[in-house]
């Protein structure tokens, strides 16, 4: 669910709203947007700890290359002039690389089946969906104290399976519940906006992405079927915090 403000400010004190929204809709794939840990795209690291990280981009060649990726929207009269881009983690999520075996064997008829399993989880990295912002606000200048956003949302995690295996083998592989909604909240303040520029402010949910291998061969009995053996993808992804970006224009 996307959803999009215009906000007009003329006063020149702090301004504080509080934000929230229900489940995004389920996407179907994983997310793929930004760069692996480092962000490079992002531009330049400014500030980092375990709850935030900060970049700064300025680069004309860069901004330029993001306006016509992503179809960033420039005012008429204005030009792109940075984007500060603020990552808030509501939940940490150490990486889970497991080593997984196919489950013990049961007694079966003497009839042939597809055994199947999950193994060699491995952990992605952060991405989020560059065209589906939470939140998308414009404002005008002044702003010199910024403007501040009391965020509460409930965004859910989800999966693929090219073998449909159940949502609860997924999970239990993966390490989290990989089908219901994740609370995230945090609280932000943007950076000051001077009388004559704008600010766009787009707020993303952030994911922590894990792949998997699904397999499958069958099986008569307890006997493999020689040449039967397929390898297959999975994925599954969950919210844990937030992707903002400040877009600020100058005439």
């Amino acid at each position: 669910m996307k959803k999009k403000n215009y906000i007009s400010l003329f006063l020149s004190v702090l301004l504080l709203f509080s934000f929230s929204s229900s489940a995004m809709a389920d996407q179907k794939e994983a997310p793929q947007d930004s760069a692996p840990t480092n962000y490079s795209n992002f531009g330049s690291l400014t500030y980092q700890d375990s709850k935030k990280s900060e970049f700064i981009q300025t680069d004309s060649e860069s901004l330029k290359e993001w306006i016509e990726k992503d179809n960033i929207e420039v005012p008429e009269g204005y030009h792109l002039t940075s984007v500060s881009t603020t990552v808030l983690y509501s939940d940490r999520v150490a990486d889970q690389i497991r080593s997984l075996a196919p489950d013990s064997d049961t007694v079966t008829p003497m009839t042939t089946y597809w055994y199947m399993w999950i193994d060699n989880v491995r952990t992605v990295g952060e991405r989020y969906y560059a065209d589906s912002p939470l939140y998308s606000d414009w404002m005008d200048g002044p702003l010199p104290d910024g403007f501040t956003y009391q965020l509460k949302d409930t965004v859910n995690s989800n999966y693929s399976s090219e073998l449909n295996f159940k949502v609860s083998d997924i999970s239990a592989k993966v390490g989290f519940n990989a089908s219901t909604g994740h609370e995230i909240s945090r609280t932000f303040r943007t950076e000051s906006v001077s009388s004559s520029k704008k600010i766009n402010v787009k707020i993303y949910a952030n994911y922590l992405v894990k792949n998997f291998d699904e397999w499958r061969y069958l099986r008569t009995g307890a006997l493999e079927v020689p040449g039967t053996r397929e390898k297959f993808n999975g994925s599954a992804w969950k919210p844990i915090g937030y992707i903002i970006h400040q877009f600020q224009y100058s005439k």
